[in-house]
C-alpha cells in the first residue's frame, strides 16, 4: 500500500495530464509560429519600403535630372509597402513632399511578360482648394509643362479642371 505522503495517480488522469502538456506545447510552438511569420512580414514591407525609395532616387537620378533630381534627394522619398502582396498590378509605392500641398509618387508597375514600368505622378492642390489634381510626368519636359500650365491657371481658372472632374476631392 503507498504512503499517505505519495499520490496515487491513475492511467487515465496521467493521460490528462500528458494531454494538457502538450496542448500547451502546441500552443506554444503556434504562438512562435505567429510571431515568426508576423516578423518576416514585417520585414518584408521594410525591404518593400526601403527598395521603393530606392527606385525612386534611381529613376529621378536618371529621368528627372533638370527638375525633381535638384530639389530631392533619397531622404525625402519615404517608402510604402505593396497593398496586396499577392497582386502583380501595384508595386510598392515612394512618396516625397514638394511643400506647399504638392507631392511626388513613384511606382514601379508591372506590366507583364517581364516589363516593369517607373511612374512618376504630380500630386498638386487644386486652386479650388477642395482638392487634388494628379499628374503623371514622363520626363523633366512633362513635367515643367504641367508646372507651367498649373501655374497659368492659378488665376481663378481652375473650373475647368473641377467640371472636367479632374478636380479630386481630397481623402479625410
Amino acid at each position: 500500500m503507498p504512503a499517505l505522503t505519495e499520490q496515487t495517480t491513475t492511467p487515465f488522469a496521467t493521460l490528462l495530464r500528458l494531454a494538457a502538456e502538450d496542448a500547451k506545447e502546441r500552443a506554444a510552438q503556434e504562438a512562435a509560429r505567429r510571431e515568426e511569420a508576423a516578423r518576416q512580414a514585417e520585414q518584408r514591407r521594410r525591404d518593400q519600403s526601403d527598395r521603393a525609395v530606392a527606385q525612386a532616387a534611381e529613376t529621378v537620378g536618371l529621368v528627372y535630372t533638370g527638375t525633381l533630381q535638384r530639389v530631392l534627394d533619397k531622404d525625402a522619398w519615404t517608402g510604402y509597402p505593396s497593398p496586396d502582396e499577392d497582386s502583380r498590378q501595384r508595386g510598392p509605392l515612394a512618396v516625397a513632399s514638394l511643400a506647399d500641398g504638392a507631392w511626388v509618387t513613384h511606382e514601379r508597375r508591372d506590366l507583364g511578360d517581364d516589363y516593369e514600368y517607373d511612374q512618376i505622378t504630380l500630386v498638386l492642390p487644386c486652386h479650388c482648394g477642395s482638392g487634388y489634381l494628379e499628374h503623371a510626368v514622363q520626363d523633366d519636359g512633362d513635367l515643367l509643362i504641367t508646372l507651367e500650365n498649373y501655374r497659368t491657371h492659378d488665376d481663378g481658372t481652375h473650373a475647368h479642371w473641377c467640371a472636367a472632374g479632374l478636380c479630386l476631392p481630397k481623402r479625410r
